[in-house]
């Protein structure tokens, strides 16, 4: 953590010169809505609720571009996004070809998975997701929710530096259930959401 005010101020000042060297971008975030990538105030401290899903192996069948949330169809990829959705600030979809994924991005139909990458691979992969997540949110706070498995999970949490972690908060709340546990989990918190606040 930053020590001085000294430090934090030549924290900032580095913070807005790597922004200025780097080139415009916006994440597509839906409907009419393009935001810039550094949408939040930097050093306001304020953690961002960013939920990860990963992708699905069950897929529109199509050969035309469409939005990545609308390209998986499996029961564990809807469940998950539609209540990453109602949680999270932002959602990102976890895409073994494609890395880190705008839900509203679009693209092809594929077929490929974690499992066919040699383990040098998935570290690469993992590296490239954290790299697109501190150009998403270089201010640094972040609150990550995990709705994956852990072959998404691991090469992340592999490239996630201990200065990372003093800014970055990481959660998994399916960890150590199986795909027909994570669902009904799922499918309860939906319904709870969907009974709204006691009265």
């Amino acid at each position: 953590m930053v020590g001085t005010v000294e430090d934090r101020l030549r924290f900032d000042h580095e913070e807005r010169e790597r922004l200025a060297r780097s080139s415009v971008r916006t994440i597509d975030m839906g409907p009419n809505v393009s935001l810039p990538l550094d949408v939040a105030v930097v050093g306001s401290g304020i953690p961002r609720n960013v939920a990860l899903v990963s992708c699905g192996k069950a897929k529109l069948r199509t050969s035309e571009k469409v939005q990545a949330h609308e390209l998986y169809v499996g029961n564990p990829f809807r469940l998950s996004f539609q209540y990453a959705q109602a949680t999270a600030d932002d959602v990102l979809i976890l895409s073994a070809l494609h890395g880190l994924l705008s839900p509203y991005e679009r693209i092809a139909p594929y077929e490929f998975s974690m499992a066919q990458m040699l383990i040098s691979d998935q570290r690469e992969w993992g590296l490239r997701v954290v790299h697109a997540l501190k150009a998403l949110y270089p201010v640094k706070h972040l609150r990550l929710t995990f709705y994956s498995g852990q072959q998404y999970i691991r090469p992340i949490l592999g490239a996630i530096t201990d200065q990372d972690r003093q800014y970055w908060t990481l959660t998994n709340p399916l960890q150590g259930l199986d795909l027909f546990q994570r669902n009904q989990w799922l499918r309860r918190q939906l319904e709870k959401l969907d009974d709204g606040p006691p009265f």
